[in-house]
């Protein structure tokens, strides 16, 4: 049975750490954690710098990169020696999100602790994440508290007029707690489902794995295996079709080349044999099939919903025509609009509706500043 426990991060050369999980009397203590247990330390908040900034990106990893440059200008020390996890994203993007910010060296220095208790697996919560609006909290060594202007964390030691001073603003109190352990495991329980774990992206929680947990998980590793499998043979299949459509591409655009050039021996390389033809026949700058193939691919990652199907050249439109399938209509014209911010010529067919697609061709030219 999974039992959820809690307890702070053990100092510098601590013996044992104190664990307890909650019971309907309050806190128990534990005198051993189990494998299968969740466990959750609370970190000093004097260490963590929490902020709320709004984050224009959609998605962990643009967050990620984005976060930076949204805190860089209040943390003293260079960007790149701070680690930062990230709080829940919110729906609306315009509304701010907490950002942790941590010492990568202290990062360091925590796992290496965790490792050393045996305790891989748990997740750092800073003591300061957990206070609702307006609660200022004594937890013994540290005062933690979350304001108007967010939350904080000073150490006992503060000298009381700059904390009388920081507590007039919201008219708030300092309450003392008896137990700090309890009522931090009460609150972060409560709220489980929205904490936030410190270890993020390079310190990432990667529990450890042993054999004795085999015989529960071998039904799933035989299916992880069989999917795995399954997935390799697919990639070799997506491999050899990709193979078949180049090699289709290829005859086409040959068959295309004899049909506009009737008389001329059947060229070793129908692709450079193009090439080379159009900038003969006076029709304009000669368009390289690969330069081309390169832009059109390139334009094609401007718009996520469009896939190529095929690439033909048609002699009568003096040009590549492509072939590409979009999830709605409007993106073809998304696609003819990337395609021009490159230099080209682009000129779109009559698009149609097949099944949960939209086909369309689009003619690529050269154009006047190529």
């Amino acid at each position: 049975m999974t039992r959820r426990l809690f307890g702070f991060l053990p100092g510098e050369g601590d013996a044992s750490v104190r664990l307890v999980r909650l019971t309907s009397s309050g806190c128990s203590d534990v005198s051993r954690a189990r494998d299968s247990d969740e466990i959750v330390l609370f970190v000093p908040g004097t260490d963590v710098s929490i902020f709320q900034r709004a984050l224009p990106t959609k998605g962990d990893r643009q967050s990620r990169q984005a976060a930076p440059f949204a805190i860089e200008d209040d943390v003293a020390t260079p960007v790149e020696d701070v680690h930062i996890a990230l709080g829940p994203e919110p729906k609306d993007l315009s509304k701010p999100r907490d950002l942790y910010v941590v010492d990568r060296a202290q990062m360091h220095s925590w796992n290496a602790r965790l490792s050393s208790h045996g305790l891989t697996s748990a997740r750092l919560v800073p003591e300061h994440a957990l206070l609702d609006d307006g609660e200022v909290l004594d937890i013994g060594p540290r005062i933690v508290g979350r304001l108007s202007s967010g939350p904080f964390a000073f150490d006992a030691d503060l000298p009381r007029d700059i904390l009388t001073a920081l507590l007039e603003e919201d008219s708030a109190s300092v309450v003392q707690v008896h137990d700090p352990l309890n009522t931090l495991a009460e609150r972060c329980d409560n709220q489980f489902d929205r904490i936030t774990d410190l270890r993020q992206g390079a310190f990432g929680n990667r529990g450890g794995f042993s054999f004795a947990d085999w015989r529960e998980w071998r039904v799933a590793a035989s299916i992880l295996l069989f999917c795995g499998v399954a997935l390799l043979a697919s990639g070799y299949a997506d491999i050899a079709a990709t193979r078949a459509a180049a090699g289709e591409i290829r005859s086409g655009i040959s068959a295309s080349y004899r049909h506009a050039f009737p008389d001329a021996a059947p060229p070793t390389d129908p692709v450079r044999a193009i090439s080379r033809a159009l900038g003969d026949a006076n029709s304009g700058p000669a368009m390289d099939f690969l330069d081309t193939s390169a832009v059109l691919y390139a334009a094609l990652a401007d718009v996520p919903n469009a896939s190529l199907r095929a690439v033909r050249y048609d002699p009568r439109r003096g040009g590549f025509v492509a072939s590409v399938a979009y999830i709605g209509y409007g993106d073809d014209a998304a696609l003819q609009t990337a395609l021009e911010e490159r230099g080209y010529r682009a000129s779109l067919g009559d698009a149609r509706r097949g099944g949960d697609y939209v086909f369309g061709d689009v003619t690529i030219t050269a154009g006047t500043d190529r």
